[in-house]
């Protein structure tokens, strides 16, 4: 493994750029990985297409009621968004 010591100009790194993942431990050492690109091997059902879609609207619904209820939290909002989804659903039957 190769140890880099960090200058003035760098105090931490972490997080990704490309494909390659920085951390930094308790102990304060960097580590740098690289991970290969996921391959899906079969294509999705459509139960879980429709999952990925509920939950990319479902995203940007609560995106749009935290700029509303800035005091809510995260979990708080998720669970209006579901609300108010769940809602719509049965109405439009």
């Amino acid at each position: 493994m190769a140890s880099v010591k960090l200058n003035p100009f760098i105090q931490s790194i972490s997080g990704r750029i490309g494909s390659t993942f920085f951390r930094t431990c308790a102990s304060g050492k960097v580590i740098m990985t690289t991970t290969p690109p996921a391959k899906r091997t079969s294509p999705l059902s459509p139960s879980e297409i429709h999952a990925r879609e509920t939950f990319k609207k479902r995203a940007l619904f609560v995106r749009k009621l935290a700029k509303e209820y800035p005091t809510k939290s995260t979990k708080e909002l998720w669970n209006l968004a579901k609300q108010i989804d769940q809602t719509y659903e049965t109405t439009d039957l």
